[in-house]
């Protein structure tokens, strides 16, 4: 046991040292990831809403987040920002990162613990008033 926790150590420790100098823990990169990981989460799960297998929804997801971070990087492009490749990266390993956690959690919902909770249709909604505009999906939980 001591063996695997000093093997750890000379795993971890360098890797913290590492970390604390890695681009990816800049404050615009930090940005990125928690962009790409609440949208991965978001679009995952408004695919399940839809009745989609764990598999689509995880699709869907990766499909969104690679999306919109190839948009915000167009946009930037056009003048609006500085165009980075590592942005774009930053978004990717958020969205990868919890569109997993999301495939996970929806395979153990589909699995044994609670199949009958995603049981109502997709709705796409559209709202408007003299302030507001609106379009998404209905979330069900």
């Amino acid at each position: 046991m001591k063996n695997k926790i000093f093997l750890l150590l000379l795993i971890l420790l360098p890797l913290q040292s590492y970390s604390q100098h890695s681009w990816l823990w800049e404050a615009d990169k930090k940005l990125h990831l928690e962009a790409g990981a609440f949208l991965g989460t978001w679009a995952t799960f408004a695919g399940s809403s839809c009745n989609w297998s764990p598999e689509q929804s995880a699709l869907f997801g990766m499909s969104f987040v690679t999306g919109i971070g190839a948009l915000k990087e167009g946009v930037d492009a056009l003048g609006y920002g500085t165009p980075e490749f590592k942005d774009f990266y930053a978004t990717m390993i958020g969205g990868t990162a919890s569109v997993a956690i999301s495939y996970l959690a929806l395979k153990a919902y589909k699995a044994k613990l609670l199949r009958n909770l995603f049981k109502k249709p997709c709705a796409a909604y559209a709202y408007t008033d003299s302030k507001n505009f609106q379009v998404g999906f209905m979330i069900y939980f």
